[in-house]
């Protein structure tokens, strides 16, 4: 296996649609932190990905990567699939090599911005009501199809649910191996949030950090183009491209078919109904966090 010198030390494990985005990108910034070119290797959570071994995730993703002190990556299927993930890598790791960070977002506009973000991309048809009604069933039936890819398709609500979510990583890590933080840190006191995630990674924690504006709210400009290019065109271009020309192909054609776009406000009735679905979750949450999480439980008051 590849050097565990170059192996990465830690994992930008979620929420989805919580801020991972904007928090890779800021830790990108630093000097003493390497990223790979993709934010989402996916590894741990897709069974084919996974099959092709260690060695391939290293010399794709973190090649040269030993001369930095900190080393991750950042995807939010981790969190959701932390039964498999956290399992696969204790596999690896001793409990104390690695570290873990997560940011969490009110679980209610998590799910909105998730279910809006399946819209945009023409990949829901229903609304969030019904959406959300529907969701067991669906994760059900798909469940053949999402279990090996790690998929986290209409989860709009379990995916909220950061307490059951977390157990697998805290059953198998220690609790001071783990760094919380939430989306609204980020706004209320910037440069203490980074200040604290920096001496988490035992990194210069004095490094100015540039606030960013990452993944915003998008909608397709052309999506039968889109949906044609990638599978046709492209599923024959990646047979010959290395991965990182994938990736730079790929987004940069994603980048071209999007343009800005904001969402409606939340239905009152439904927001009322999801956050008392939420409370006990939040309950959990707090006690795992030492923080109030009672702001969560108002927005709609």
């Amino acid at each position: 296996m590849a050097a565990r010198s170059e192996l990465p030390n830690f994992f930008l494990i979620g929420a989805a649609k919580s801020g991972t985005t904007a928090l890779f990108d800021l830790l990108a910034q630093h000097p003493q932190v390497y990223t790979p070119f993709e934010k989402e290797p996916k590894f741990f959570n897709n069974d084919a990905n996974y099959a092709r071994g260690m060695d391939w995730y290293i010399k794709t993703y973190f090649k040269n990567a030993s001369k930095f002190p900190a080393r991750g990556e950042a995807t939010p299927h981790y969190l959701f699939w932390g039964e498999k993930v956290a399992t696969r890598i204790q596999q690896i790791y001793d409990p104390a090599e690695v570290k873990f960070i997560a940011i969490f977002r009110d679980p209610v506009k998590r799910a909105y911005s998730q279910y809006w973000m399946h819209v945009q991309g023409e990949n829901e048809r229903l609304s969030f009501k019904d959406a959300l009604a529907a969701e067991e069933q669906r994760l059900t039936e798909m469940c053949q199809e999402m279990q090996p890819a790690g998929l986290i398709k209409y989860a709009y609500y379990r995916g909220g649910c950061y307490a059951t979510l977390l157990q697998p990583y805290l059953q198998r890590f220690p609790r001071q191996h783990f760094h919380f933080l939430l989306h609204e840190d980020l706004k209320v006191d910037f440069s203490a949030t980074m200040h604290n995630l920096s001496e988490f990674l035992g990194i210069q924690a004095g490094f100015g950090y540039r606030p960013v504006v990452s993944n915003p709210s998008y909608v397709l400009r052309f999506h039968n183009q889109q949906y044609l290019f990638l599978n046709t065109i492209y599923k024959k271009l990646i047979l010959t491209l290395p991965e990182l020309h994938r990736y730079r192909l790929r987004k940069r054609i994603l980048q071209v078919n999007r343009r800005p776009q904001t969402y409606p406000p939340i239905d009152q009735d439904v927001e009322h109904w999801l956050r008392d679905r939420y409370r006990e979750e939040i309950k959990q949450l707090e006690v795992i966090l030492g923080r109030d999480l009672g702001q969560w439980n108002q927005e709609a008051a």
